[in-house]
This record gives C-alpha cells, sequence and structure tokens, in this order.
C-alpha cells in the first residue's frame, strides 16, 4: 500500500523534510531538468537539501516499491 508523502517546510528556503519511506527521489525544476541535491535519514524523515537552486517550483519524483509520487516545492 502506498503511502502518502509528506513534504515541509513549504515553502522551503532550500532545506526540507520528506517523510515517509521510499525507494529513491528525484528533483525536477520547472523545465524538466534534473537539480542536484543532498539528502539525509534520520528515522522516517528524510532531511533534504537543494544545491545551487534558484526561487522557484520544483516537482519531487518520489519513487516507492508500488509507483512513483509527485509532489511539488516552492524555493523562496
Amino acid at each position: 500500500e502506498e503511502t502518502e508523502m509528506t513534504v515541509f517546510p513549504n515553502p522551503t528556503d532550500g532545506e526540507f523534510y520528506i517523510r515517509g519511506k521510499f525507494v529513491s527521489l528525484q528533483i525536477l525544476n520547472i523545465t524538466g531538468q534534473s537539480v542536484p541535491f543532498e539528502i539525509q535519514e534520520s528515522g522516517t524523515d528524510h532531511r533534504v537539501l537543494l544545491q545551487d537552486a534558484t526561487s522557484g517550483l520544483y516537482i519531487l519524483k518520489i519513487r516507492q516499491t508500488d509507483g512513483i509520487q509527485t509532489k511539488k516545492v516552492v524555493l523562496k
């Protein structure tokens, strides 16, 4: 069963958390290009740090064992 992922805070200043279990993460900018990021796991929360990102809307493609969830995050 797919668990709903939580992304917070949103909008973000470049550092945010994803709550839930997932296999992999891809972050895309509005033009569909992959954006570099760092990720650190701490229990059920994953701390994500966007690198060299400009303000705007980003798409998170969160792959779980049974599918992909898409979330949006706004960088202030």
